[in-house]
């Protein structure tokens, strides 16, 4: 970082990563020809604001606890512990798109497990180191009661990933380096059955169709996650009971399937 005299004052402040042009704005006070107190510090590039500290100057240096607000394309805001105007304790980043990051922080970066909360009500908990991506174990869990568990390795989801119904339904995904690979396997009751949904992922794409078995037995097929009755291939032997038994148990996988099925848990799922 370097000195940089505030705009139309006798005043500096300490500024980590200068960019030129370069100018700084103090409402401040200042004592010693630094600025000093609480105040809104801003810096500007070309004119157009980049980051705004709100927060306590310490002889030009922000430090304590206090706001920080980045504009860079994509505005984001920290409120928390400060050291030299960098995130650097404890505190709480909220992304442009809602979702808020609350933990420990190291020189703007995550320290540890942060508590995850996104715009949709979906809450996690997950380690976070040197950068915002997820390394190592995951708990989660949707408004509607459904929990997570999965496991990241740096940044990709690696391992089987688990979703559990208030319901008792379940499914699982395996994946490997951040790709769905291998069998997709959605359960749940239905007219007291045991219904099983199942189909192939491969480098993250869908191989084949969902069976859909009750009981083990296989009584229909489709091609989509939210097949209803009219798209579902019937196994010969299958029966119309067995039809409607099937448009349920796929009416539960197409729920399912959001939450099994995606790569990135700091965005919320496509339905």
């Amino acid at each position: 970082g370097s000195w940089v005299f505030v705009e139309d004052r006798t005043c500096a402040a300490w500024i980590p990563s200068p960019k030129s042009p370069l100018t700084i704005r103090w409402d401040g006070a200042c004592d010693r020809c630094m600025a000093s107190g609480r105040g809104e510090l801003t810096v500007l590039y070309d004119g157009k604001a980049y980051f705004q500290w709100q927060a306590l100057l310490v002889q030009g240096h922000v430090e304590g606890s206090g706001e920080l607000r980045v504009y860079q394309g994509l505005e984001w805001s920290y409120v928390g512990d400060l050291r030299d105007g960098a995130a650097h304790g404890d505190g709480s980043f909220t992304m442009e798109d809602g979702t808020k990051l609350t933990g420990r922080w190291k020189l703007d970066k995550p320290s540890g497990p942060q508590r995850v909360v996104r715009e949709d009500g979906f809450a996690m908990v997950a380690p976070m180191f040197r950068a915002f991506t997820i390394d190592g174990a995951v708990a989660g869990v949707w408004p509607d009661g459904a929990t997570l568990r999965t496991t990241y390795t740096d940044p990709h989801q690696h391992g089987v990933r688990a979703v559990d119904t208030p319901s008792g339904g379940t499914c699982r995904m395996p994946y490997v380096k951040g790709l769905a690979h291998g069998r997709f396997v959605a359960a749940t009751q239905v007219a007291g059955l045991d219904a099983t949904i199942e189909v192939k992922f491969w480098d993250g794409r869908r191989r084949g169709k969902f069976e859909i078995r009750l009981d083990g037995r296989l009584v229909a097929k489709a091609d989509r996650a939210n097949a209803g009755k009219s798209d579902l291939e019937l196994e010969d032997g299958a029966t119309r009971v067995d039809l409607l038994r099937a448009g349920a148990a796929m009416n539960f996988a197409g729920g399912a399937i959001p939450k099994c099925v995606h790569i990135n848990d700091l965005r919320a799922p496509q339905p």
